[in-house]
């Protein structure tokens, strides 16, 4: 008698199914966690812009400022932060005025709140009017918040949102 060796048709259908059961639930927690990771990476890049304008403003001995804005399109409007030497101190880019960093958010990131927030450097690196600080630079998705706080003199706080902006915490590791 000869012996078949091999797995049945039903064998491999099972196989297949448990597979696919498999990479679906793994597809569900990927497209969770992406949104999160967008927001994180956008905080870490707000803060790194922020120290950068503070260094710039040191070495070129001058005004720099930091805005994170909305812009007027697409629908919904991306979310934007810019830092350039201020050479007039006005707080606005004038055509002169040097850009250090620029960056878009994803579309899944919006601004938290409803203005435009600017963070201005003099040339030691303090904030230009410390009274008005601390201040914060806040970005969210539908579940969470990141936001970057700026302290009197200078410094940058990471801080955190799991309610959508409601209560705000520092981050901690």
């Amino acid at each position: 008698m000869k012996r078949e060796s091999g797995f049945s048709l039903m064998e491999l259908a099972f196989v297949i199914l448990i597979m696919t059961a498999l990479v679906l639930i793994s597809v569900g927690g990927w497209m969770s966690f992406i949104p999160g990771y967008r927001l994180n990476a956008a905080a870490g890049d707000l803060q790194c812009a922020i120290e950068i304008a503070k260094l710039k403003a040191i070495r070129e001995n001058s005004v720099v400022t930091v805005n994170l804005s909305v812009g007027t399109a697409p629908d919904p409007p991306l979310v934007t932060y810019v830092a350039f030497i201020d050479d007039n101190g006005d707080g606005v880019q004038a055509p002169g005025d040097q850009t250090i960093v620029t960056k878009t958010f994803h579309e899944g990131i919006s601004r938290h709140g409803s203005s435009d927030v600017q963070v201005r450097f003099n040339a030691r690196g303090f904030p230009d009017d410390p009274s008005i600080y601390p201040r914060e630079l806040r970005i969210v998705t539908d579940q969470k918040g990141r936001g970057v706080q700026v302290t009197p003199a200078g410094g940058t706080i990471l801080r955190e949102s799991s309610n959508g902006g409601t209560i705000w915490q520092d981050v901690t590791y």
